[in-house]
């Protein structure tokens, strides 16, 4: 009979599965109401985010960063522009369910809390993705020099607060504000730089992956992916 393993070796392989659990997750999304989140240094006069092209497949199969973003070639973008150019109506109309979208991508973290006093360290630094409008509200903060300002920098710079409402396509909000300045918390993610373009290319589909996407996509029965979008 095997000696039982003590509590500590006990949580301590509980502790590495809750780790390699959370590696699932290959990037932060902004969930329904309000999220705290630090977004980290990319680097001296270095960009802190990077453009995304993107398909959402519906809530079965979820979002694909297409490799149409670094130049590659992608089944699903080859598909719309077949489908897009068809004479045929519903395949046109199959087009626009494929429609190419555009996120943002941006080194952070989250927290447990709204004062920012627990960082999520068990997630970690991940990429957050944000809508077009959200970064461009992110950039003129950057921009305002003379209240918020840099919201990177690990010692002046500060949290910020993302708030969403709604959970369709059609009645969706985001929306975000400046906490007040506050030194990073976690000293090791102070001293460290990352590269949000390195970053995203590790989460980005290969042509074999939006291939095999494409294909469930298409095994859909008509509308299933819209309706399920709607009821959610």
């Amino acid at each position: 009979m095997s000696k039982k393993a003590s509590l500590k070796e006990r949580l301590a392989a509980k502790s590495k599965e809750i780790k390699d659990k959370s590696k699932g997750f290959q990037y932060l999304v902004i969930k329904e109401g309000t999220t705290r989140m630090r977004i980290l240094r990319a680097g001296e006069e270095e960009d802190w985010s990077v453009e995304a092209t993107t398909f959402f497949l519906g809530m079965d199969i979820g979002l694909v960063i297409s490799p149409h973003t670094f130049g590659g070639k992608c089944a699903l973008m080859n598909a719309h522009n077949e489908l897009a150019s068809s004479k045929d109506e519903k395949e046109r109309a199959l087009a626009k369910r494929l429609k190419p979208g555009r996120k943002f991508f941006m080194p952070a973290v989250r927290y447990n809390d709204l004062k920012g006093e627990e960082i999520d360290m068990q997630t970690g630094p991940k990429l957050l993705m944000l809508t077009p409008g959200v970064t461009e509200e992110l950039i003129q903060l950057y921009l305002d020099e003379d209240e918020a300002g840099d919201f990177t920098d690990p010692v002046n710079g500060y949290d910020l607060k993302f708030s969403r409402t709604g959970k369709g396509k059609m009645d969706t909000e985001y929306s975000v504000r400046a906490c007040k300045p506050t030194k990073l918390k976690d000293r090791e993610l102070a001293k460290k730089t990352f590269d949000p373009v390195a970053m995203l290319k590790e989460i980005t589909a290969d042509y074999k992956t939006t291939k095999e996407k494409l294909d469930q996509f298409l095994n859909l029965p008509p509308e299933e992916d819209e309706v399920k979008s709607t009821k959610k």
